[in-house]
C-alpha cells in the first residue's frame, strides 16, 4: 500500500506536495492532503590548490580552486570566486567554470596566506576554502667578469671588464659593482644590467689585480 518517490527536480524554495492515487476495481482514486517541502542551499566545499609550492620568482603560481557538491544536483554551482592573499583580493569574482576557476595571482618573496571565497548561487551557498601557505623564494643568480683582452693588458689602456648575471629564473636586472681586491673601481660602480650584462672600461696601475663583480638583486 506504499509508493516512494525520489527528486532532484525541486528548486530552492518552499514546496507543497500532494500525492494522487489512480484508483483500481476495487479502490477508489484519492489525493492526499499537502506536505509542505522546503529545499535548502547546499554548502559545497571549497578546496585550493597551487601548482608550485614554493615557487621562484619571476614565476608565479596557477591557484586553483574547486567546489565538491554532496549527492546529485541537477544543476552544478554557478557565481564567481574571489582568491585572497591575506585580507587582499589578488584575482577578483572569477567565473565558476565546471565547479572550479583558477587564479595567476602577483606575489612578492616571502610567505602568503592565500584562502578562496565562493559568493554562491540561487542553490548553493557561499563558502571559504581552508588556508594554504604559499613561499615565494628568488632565484638564483650566478655573476661572470670577463675581459675581452685576456688576462694581460697594457698599461695606460682602457680595459674592457664585461660582466654577465644569469639565472634559470629569467633574465636579472638591478646593477653591478666592479671592485678591485675589495675596492670599488671607479667608473664601474652601480652600473645598470641590460639583458643581464654591463661592462666598464677603467685604467688599472701596473700589477696584477683581482677583480669581483657583486650583484645588487632584485626584486625576482
Amino acid at each position: 500500500g506504499v509508493a516512494t518517490c525520489s527528486t532532484t527536480a525541486l528548486s530552492v524554495a518552499s514546496h507543497t506536495i500532494t500525492a494522487t492515487y489512480s484508483g483500481d476495481g476495487n479502490f477508489n482514486a484519492g489525493t492526499a492532503g499537502t506536505l509542505t517541502q522546503l529545499v535548502s542551499t547546499q554548502s559545497p566545499t571549497l578546496t585550493l590548490t597551487s601548482s608550485a609550492n614554493p615557487d621562484s620568482l619571476p614565476a608565479q603560481p596557477t591557484l586553483t580552486a574547486t567546489l565538491t557538491t554532496t549527492g546529485t544536483p541537477t544543476t552544478q554551482p554557478s557565481g564567481t570566486i574571489t582568491f585572497f592573499d591575506g585580507g587582499t583580493a589578488v584575482c577578483t569574482e572569477v567565473a565558476v567554470s565546471s565547479d572550479a576557476a583558477t587564479c595567476t595571482p602577483t606575489l612578492a618573496a616571502g610567505t602568503h596566506s592565500l584562502t578562496a571565497s565562493y559568493s554562491g548561487d540561487g542553490n548553493f551557498a557561499g563558502s571559504t576554502s581552508t588556508t594554504v601557505t604559499q613561499s615565494m623564494v628568488h632565484s638564483n643568480t650566478t655573476t661572470a667578469v670577463t675581459s675581452p683582452t685576456g688576462s694581460s693588458f697594457s698599461y695606460g689602456t682602457p680595459d674592457v671588464l664585461n660582466v654577465a648575471v644569469s639565472s634559470s629564473g629569467g633574465t636579472p636586472d638591478g646593477t653591478v659593482t666592479l671592485a678591485d681586491g675589495g675596492t670599488n673601481i671607479t667608473g664601474c660602480v652601480s652600473l645598470t644590467l641590460a639583458s643581464g650584462a654591463a661592462s666598464c672600461s677603467p685604467i688599472l696601475a701596473n700589477g696584477a689585480h683581482t677583480i669581483v663583480a657583486t650583484y645588487s638583486g632584485a626584486t625576482s
